[in-house]
């Protein structure tokens, strides 16, 4: 971060501060569950990153299990930017709100409708599923390294992962909830990571996610390979082969989409035809 974006950010977490001694009265811990459980999916939070990922242009994610926590890191290339905590509404309409501040608010998207710019994924009430797993979720990039308490408060970490290179994005969850044992987290995710069902089919950059568990005997990989590629009568058609879990599983289908003009913006809506070999006789 520049010396702006340091100043923008101390003042961030000073205002969270004022908020979170509000937020976390009891008269607000129902409605904090609420948004926290919001997703019947117990494992939702794995969908929120890798689209994360994908707005960020990355076209491979990892995913690494322990009985500590959960790590998944991205080569996307868009790194994580913190604006004026006063000038939300006016960053909001431009487009230039910070992804710090969008992730330690509630509905601030960075998104704005019909732009890519300066899009890392919609950070609003989706991204608090990781609090099912995690008081303190960390990330790391080039540009800045910081974890979340009391849910909407940005703390800066003085040193970067271990395991993040250059140029990636790492988001670290530990497992420590008092009211969920770091071992039966541990199981949920392991169960769900098994479970996935083409979770990058409808993704524009992201082709390829691993993932391990502590028990290196448990692996496995999502993958997509694009076969062909075409754009008839404004209708993008992609051929596509998808492998599932440890790539054994190989699923060939077209996938059509469309942009669709709704309230001013643009959004792509696709369906997908899975194909089967035609038997004779």
């Amino acid at each position: 971060m520049n010396s702006k974006e340091k100043e923008w950010f101390q003042r961030l977490n000073e205002k969270k501060i004022s908020h979170a001694k509000v937020f976390m009265e009891p008269e607000y811990r129902r409605w904090w569950s609420s948004v926290i459980d919001k997703y019947p999916d117990s494992a939702h939070f794995i969908y929120e990153l890798l689209q994360n990922a994908d707005d960020a242009k990355a076209t491979k994610a990892e995913v690494r299990l322990s009985k500590a926590g959960i790590l998944l890191k991205h080569n996307g290339s868009i790194r994580f930017t913190v604006s004026d905590p006063d000038n939300y509404e006016k960053d909001k309409a431009n487009g230039s709100l910070g992804h710090v501040n969008s992730l330690t608010s509630i509905g601030m998207s960075t998104k704005r409708e019909g732009s890519e710019e300066n899009k890392i994924g919609k950070f609003g009430v989706g991204f608090k599923a990781v609090f099912q797993y995690t008081k303190t979720p960390e990330i790391y990039d080039d540009n800045v390294c910081f974890r979340l308490r009391n849910y909407i408060i940005p703390e800066l970490i003085k040193s970067d992962h271990e395991c993040r290179k250059s140029g990636e994005t790492l988001f670290f969850l530990p497992f420590d909830r008092e009211e969920l044992p770091p071992q039966k987290a541990y199981n949920i995710i392991e169960s769900r990571l098994r479970r996935l069902n083409n979770p990058i089919l409808f993704l524009n950059h992201l082709k390829e996610i691993t993932w391990s568990c502590e028990d290196s005997s448990v692996e496995g990989i999502y993958r997509k390979d694009i076969v062909e590629d075409v754009t008839k009568e404004g209708v993008h058609c992609e051929n596509i082969i998808v492998q599932n879990f440890n790539g054994n599983k190989k699923d060939n289908l077209w996938l059509f989409t469309k942009e669709i003009a709704i309230e001013g913006g643009g959004h792509p809506i696709s369906v997908g035809f899975y194909l089967t070999e035609k038997k004779q006789g």
